[in-house]
């Protein structure tokens, strides 16, 4: 069975999760999830991305939050490189929704954003990760999940 973002949605980890961009597409296919951190003077950049086609993102906007351009910016990265989706989550409570240019840049290039809405559980990215490795198991997923950590040093 493939993995996909749909299939991603009935998790426990992300079960207070809304899909804010993207609704059509969640039945891209998944092949590796990768956990970033996106910083002020990364995102800015227009290097090649460090995530590919298929991937999944995880990510938290903490750092950038008030940043638009930045954000608008990171979503480019990930539908140029044909990325399946992001979740996108905070941990600061209260944080649950993003900018509309942003949500409508995802939407307008087919990409999935899930949001998960703030709060003070700093394990929810371990969780996920956690979660969507029990699920290839169980569905006997043909071929591997990579899960890569990365943190986009300046």
């Amino acid at each position: 069975m493939i993995v996909t973002v749909e299939n991603i949605l009935k998790l426990p980890s992300l079960a207070d999760a809304k899909v804010v961009a993207g609704y059509l597409y969640l039945w891209k296919k998944i092949t590796a999830v990768k956990v970033l951190r996106p910083t002020v003077q990364n995102v800015d950049r227009e290097e090649s991305p460090v995530f590919s086609r298929n991937d999944l993102i995880v990510t938290s906007f903490d750092e950038i939050w008030g940043e638009p351009l930045l954000q608008r910016s990171f979503i480019k990265q990930m539908v140029r490189a044909e990325a399946s989706g992001v979740v996108i989550f905070s941990n600061v409570p209260g944080r649950n929704s993003l900018n509309e240019d942003i949500i409508n840049e995802a939407d307008e290039n087919y990409l999935p954003v899930l949001c998960v809405p703030g709060r003070s559980n700093p394990l929810l990215c371990g969780q996920l990760v956690g979660d969507i490795g029990s699920l290839l198991r169980e569905t006997e997923s043909e071929g591997t999940l990579a899960v890569t950590m990365l943190e986009m040093m300046s």
